[in-house]
């Protein structure tokens, strides 16, 4: 599983090679979120929320920055709202999900946001372990009251 850390050090790694100059710096994380949330930075490492698997949530970091204090790529596109709230209001999830692609793809070309790398979540469970079903994310189907072993 490749770590934040792992990953920062992989795009600065790559930034350098194509003869880009940096000064990389991992501050703890009081100093880390006040740099971030006061826009000290020109480059940032994150994480997308992930504890509802709904874009209307996940995507919500890329919201306008006068209207969001999440945006942290500082952007004033309002057009990503306007895609935004059409992905939302989509009654159906064929439509849904092909607005939420283009509204990632338009994200993506702006070069508001790179994506280096997408989590995994892997659950190793006994075969003794009945009724598991394996949650989307770590933030839901957490409740393992109905579980119970087979012997």
């Amino acid at each position: 599983v490749l770590s934040l850390l792992a990953a920062q050090d992989a795009l600065v790694d790559q930034l350098r090679q194509i003869g880009v100059t940096l000064t990389q710096e991992s501050p703890e994380d009081p100093q880390f979120f006040a740099r971030r949330n006061a826009g000290d930075y020109d480059l940032i490492i994150g994480v997308l929320p992930d504890y509802l698997d709904d874009p209307s949530v996940t995507l919500t970091l890329f919201l306008a920055d006068k209207s969001n204090n999440a945006n942290f790529s500082r952007h004033s596109d309002t057009k990503v709202d306007e895609m935004m709230d059409q992905q939302a209001r989509a009654a159906d999830p064929k439509e849904r999900l092909k607005l939420i692609r283009e509204l990632e793809a338009y994200i993506l070309h702006q070069g508001y946001v790179l994506p280096l790398f997408w989590g995994r979540r892997t659950t190793v469970v006994a075969t003794e372990l009945q009724g598991y079903v394996s949650a989307p994310t770590n933030y839901v189907g957490q409740d393992l009251a109905h579980l119970w072993l087979k012997r």
